[in-house]
């Protein structure tokens, strides 16, 4: 009797879509989750012959549980304590690497930990994927798991050095000949005596082994109006005496500075001008070799107090990693022992799809590309229709408890209902049994 079968396959698809709600209710809490929905097609399949209309009805048969879809609409996204969380702010998912079956999936769970050999995975030891950093800048590629190196950064020896600053129009030219060094129990020092020049200013750089050296520059002023100075530089190491040794350092012409009457540099000049004739080149930073350029594009010559508004250089010591960080854009940085910050280890990518409902339910709350769902378009995140990254914060499951619990109802009740039809269909039959004898 064909009719239990409708009453059977209403009793299926109802137990179906309670699995399909119950699933969903127990992952509410899974980071990264997204709720399911049943999609049911009736079944039409017997024929009954009406000789009086001269149709042939189609009679249906039943309702069949055709297939799960997939809400991947956003969930809430809540802050924690772990940098190394990261949820995805709009379309995306972190594309995972396993490195024991090599398989590749696609989640929006982004509790992530560093490895033992600092490669950033998930507790079931898939690898997070994306571009690698070589020197501070990232390499646009193929994705690859991401490793945050524990290496030291390597030094970077200073190559340039500016300096905002003002000579003060006023300046006489120096009492003594330039360079005249202080005595002490009448030896002499290697401290330059403060009445041969007219202003002095320092600032630290770093040769090739990230050993820092101070740099100090020396302006003597012509005087008599010519508004020209000359500027020396000497260099010794930051941790050398400076005034307990009997070597005096060498000082080294730079060259001379050429003001206008409204204060401003004419030009530099002299065997060490730079190419713009607004600084110096080959300056030494230490006694092997190093050197580095000195812009000057900044200095006034005002009626005002000698000053230094800013100097900066460009090298540093060797660091370590103190810590690190995940940006909007998916790029980690590190900050070093030696102060540097900002520096580039590498940049998480985001992988979406042109039809996210056809990928394939892999558990764990990811998910395997397949034909319906297209190959993965790889980008980075905030770039086109990409979501951004936000650090310290995950992304919960997008099960709505109030809806799943109204679902759960109606499916209850269809349940039920099918029930009901096969015990009245049974009911019949037994009718029409006792009927025939």
């Amino acid at each position: 009797m064909g009719f239990f079968d409708t009453g059977l396959s209403g009793l299926n698809a109802a137990a179906a879509d309670l699995n399909v709600i119950g699933n969903n209710v127990s992952n509410s809490g899974t980071v990264g989750f997204k709720e399911s929905k049943l999609d049911f097609m009736n079944m039409i399949s017997n024929t009954m012959n009406t000789a009086n209309s001269g149709t042939n009805p189609k009679v249906g048969t039943g309702v069949n549980a055709s297939l799960a879809v997939q809400n991947f609409a956003q969930g809430s996204i809540s802050s924690t304590s772990k940098p190394m969380d990261l949820a995805i702010n709009g379309n995306g998912f972190f594309q995972m690497y396993d490195p024991t079956t090599s398989a590749v999936t696609y989640t929006r769970d982004g509790e992530f930990m560093l490895n033992a050999s600092g490669v950033i995975s998930n507790p079931l030891g898939q690898q997070l994927m994306g571009y690698p950093a070589s020197n501070g800048v990232v390499s646009a590629g193929t994705p690859q798991p991401l490793t945050i190196t524990s290496a030291n950064l390597a030094a970077t020896p200073t190559s340039a050095m500016s300096f905002t600053m003002n000579l003060a129009s006023t300046s006489a030219a120096p009492a003594k000949t330039w360079p005249t060094y202080e005595t002490a129990g009448g030896v002499t020092t290697n401290v330059i005596d403060p009445t041969s020049y007219s202003f002095t200013t320092s600032q630290t750089a770093y040769n090739k082994q990230g050993a820092p050296q101070t740099v100090q520059l020396y302006f003597v002023a012509t005087g008599g109006g010519a508004n020209t100075w000359d500027v020396y530089s000497t260099t010794t190491p930051t941790t050398a005496s400076t005034n307990t040794t009997t070597t005096a350092p060498t000082p080294t012409s730079l060259g001379t500075l050429t003001f206008a009457a409204d204060g401003t540099l004419t030009a530099a000049s002299g065997a060490m001008v730079n190419a713009t004739a607004t600084g110096f080149t080959g300056v030494p930073t230490d006694d092997t070799g190093d050197t580095t350029t000195i812009d000057l594009s900044d200095i006034t010559q005002m009626n005002s107090a000698n000053y230094v508004n800013n100097a900066t250089q460009n090298g540093y010591a060797a660091g370590a990693l103190t810590s690190f960080k995940v940006g909007n854009d998916g790029t980690i940085t590190g900050t070093y022992s030696n102060g540097q910050n900002s520096v580039a280890l590498g940049q998480v990518s985001l992988a979406k799809f042109i039809n996210p409902n056809g990928l394939k339910a892999a558990g764990n709350a990811s998910w395997t590309a397949t034909a319906e769902s297209g190959a993965a378009t790889i980008g980075v995140p905030g770039a086109g229709t990409n979501g951004t990254l936000q650090s310290n914060a995950l992304e919960s499951s997008n099960v709505d408890q109030a809806t799943q619990m109204v679902a759960l109802l109606a499916a209850q009740r269809n349940y039920q209902a099918s029930a009901q039809t096969i015990q009245v269909e049974n009911t019949i039959a037994q009718t029409a049994i006792s009927m025939g004898q």
